[in-house]
């Protein structure tokens, strides 16, 4: 990028400025100089009409904020790591919770009866897929400590065991009727069910996350033995 592209002569000086002091040095080179690059570049050989250039503008611009949002998301410390991101986490453990959910959802139809797992796939789908993410998320990562494996399996299991515990108190508000004066089926089992939920699923997403770290220190001592 010349002096003149800095000073100010094309569109896109003030997002350099913004890029120099938001990305780090990764993000910079990778994201922020070729978008800007190619909204000067392209509005630099585009002089037809004052319609063009402004859709020129419009576009780019949009494509910085864009890659922008997705940057705040997607780094740590200046670098690009997707997959150590608290956002990337709690996304893929509000998929795996939202897949689970439906499942449960379906397979509650007995009146008066609610599962956290009501049949056994519900239950293999939901271990398959709690270890799968944990293992893809670490495996993915720059480094694989048990701190970082802990703290990522608390994350998706939080975010699973929210989403399921929210689906039981619905669940239950439509298979349990309320008396006639009640507006709402007993709130202590609604209670306990959305605490058992959360329990259940911490428990599991701890134990899937010691044997993804158990994985992992067992084919490190293998590596080094």
């Amino acid at each position: 990028m010349t002096k003149d592209e800095k000073a100010g002569k094309l569109p896109g000086a003030r997002l350099l400025q913004f890029s120099e002091n938001f990305f780090g040095q990764a993000g910079l080179e990778k994201i922020a100089l070729p978008i800007i690059s190619d909204l000067q570049h392209e509005y630099s050989n585009r002089s037809d009409t004052s319609i063009t250039r402004f859709l020129i503008l419009l576009r780019g611009y949009l494509s910085f904020w864009k890659a922008t949002g997705l940057y705040s998301l997607f780094s740590k410390k200046g670098d690009i790591y997707p997959f150590k991101s608290t956002g990337f986490v709690v996304l893929l453990g509000t998929a795996v919770g939202v897949i689970i959910s439906l499942l449960s959802w379906k397979g509650n139809q007995t009146l008066g009866r609610v599962s956290l797992f009501p049949d056994i796939l519900t239950f293999l789908v939901f271990i398959c897929l709690l270890f799968l993410v944990i293992w893809f998320c670490i495996r993915h990562s720059a480094t694989r400590g048990f701190a970082e494996i802990w703290e990522v399996a608390c994350r998706i299991s939080k975010t699973i065991g929210l989403l399921l515990g929210t689906t039981n108190i619905f669940t239950g508000i439509r298979l349990f009727q309320p008396a006639p004066d009640s507006v709402l089926p007993d709130l202590t089992f609604l209670g306990l069910g959305f605490l058992l939920s959360m329990f259940i699923v911490l428990v599991f997403g701890m134990t899937a996350g010691l044997l993804v770290w158990g994985m992992y220190a067992f084919g490190k001592r293998t590596k080094t033995g």
